[in-house]
C-alpha cells in the first residue's frame, strides 16, 4: 500500500484514496513447522485531503454498509511502531479487535518518499464477515423537520471523542437522530493539555414538530459534563439554561454561568473563565458558538 502511494505521489497525483484485498500468512510458531494461518485483510490508504477521522469516518461508513449495526469504539494503545505515537488506534467492534488505523509515522513516510501526511487503515475480513449481516430495516422519509443543535466543549486531551459519544448514545433521548464531530482544534488559544472538540447533533420525531422542551440532550449533558473534566459551563439564551439547571442538581460545586443574550456574555466572559478552565459553551440561535470563541481568543 506504501507503496502503490509513494508511486501516486511522486507521480504528483493529489488527493489519494486506495484500497486493496490481501492475504497475510501468520506462523503458528517460529521456527515455522506446519503451514500458516493465512487471513484477508482489507487495506485502505490516503493522503492529501482529510485525516485520521476522515479515515475514521470511511470505516464506519464500510461497517455500516456491511451491515454491522453497533458502533465500533477506538482503543488508541494500538502500539504499532510504523504509525504516529498520538494518531492511532485498534478498531474494536463488539468487544473484539478487527483492524487499526492511524497516521503513517513521519520516519517510515520518508522512507517513502512521501512528504505529505499519510493515513492507512487494515481491517481483517474474517472478523468482518462474522459479524456482517445483510437484513436491512427501512424506513420512510421523515415527515417532520429536524432541530440541529451546535455543542462545543473544551477538554483534556485524555478524554477521547468516544467518551463523549457514549453520553450522546446513552442519554440523547428518543429523539437524537445522529451527531458529528465537525471540529477539533489545539492552538495557542487552548491551554496546553487541552483540545476543543465541537460536535453537530440533529433531532428529529416521526410523528411531529420538536419543542424544545423535548431535546432533551440539553439536560444530559449539564447532568454529565463534570464527567469529562469540565470545569465551567458558559450557556448564552434562555433555552440553554436546561443545562445550567442539569448541571447544578448533579453537583452543586458544579461552576455554572447563564446569561439571557449576547451582550450579557461578552461584558462578564472575562470574570468567568480563567487560564487552565475546561468550559462547556452552550450557544442558542442569539448567539453563535464562534463568537464565544473569538471573544475567548481576545481577551
Amino acid at each position: 500500500m506504501l507503496t502503490s502511494l509513494s508511486t501516486n505521489f511522486n507521480r504528483r497525483n493529489k488527493n489519494v484514496r486506495l484500497y486493496e484485498l490481501g492475504n497475510i500468512y501468520l506462523p503458528k510458531q517460529v521456527p515455522v513447522t506446519e503451514l500458516p494461518e493465512e487471513r484477508m485483510q482489507f487495506t485502505l490508504g490516503m493522503y492529501g485531503e482529510g485525516d485520521f477521522f476522515t479515515m475514521k469516518g470511511v470505516i464506519e461508513e464500510f461497517l455500516y454498509k456491511a451491515g454491522m449495526k453497533l458502533k465500533p469504539e477506538y482503543d488508541p494503545e494500538a502500539g504499532k511502531p510504523f504509525l504516529h505515537p498520538g494518531r492511532q488506534a485498534n478498531v474494536v467492534y463488539d468487544g473484539t479487535v478487527i483492524g487499526y488505523l492511524g497516521e503513517v509515522h513521519p520516519t517510515v513516510a520518508a522512507n517513502y518518499a512521501i512528504k505529505e501526511r499519510v493515513y492507512v487503515a487494515v481491517l481483517d475480513m474474517p472478523e468482518i464477515v462474522s459479524h456482517a449481516s445483510f437484513d436491512h430495516k427501512y424506513e420512510g422519509i421523515a415527515k417532520f423537520p429536524a432541530a440541529a443543535r451546535d455543542i462545543s466543549m473544551v477538554v483534556p486531551k485524555k478524554v477521547l471523542a468516544g467518551d463523549i459519544e457514549k453520553i450522546f448514545d446513552e442519554k440523547g433521548g428518543q429523539f437524537l437522530e445522529k451527531y458529528d464531530l465537525f471540529d477539533i482544534y489545539e492552538g495557542a488559544q487552548i491551554e496546553k493539555g487541552f483540545k476543543s472538540m465541537a460536535y453537530s447533533l440533529v433531532f428529529r420525531a416521526h410523528d411531529k414538530t420538536l419543542g424544545e422542551n423535548e431535546i432533551s440532550l440539553h439536560e444530559e449533558v449539564g447532568e454529565h459534563a463534570a464527567k469529562c473534566g469540565i470545569d465551567v459551563c458558559i450557556c448564552v439564551g434562555e433555552l440553554s439554561s436546561h443545562i445550567a439547571e442539569a448541571a447544578r442538581k448533579a453537583d452543586p460545586d458544579f461552576e455554572v454561568h447563564y446569561e439571557k443574550d449576547r451582550e450579557s456574555l461578552l461584558k462578564k466572559l472575562g470574570g468567568y473563565v480563567h487560564k487552565g478552565d475546561t468550559i462547556l459553551v452552550k450557544a442558542s440561535h442569539f448567539m453563535k458558538f464562534e463568537e464565544v470563541v473569538d471573544a475567548l481568543e481576545k481577551m
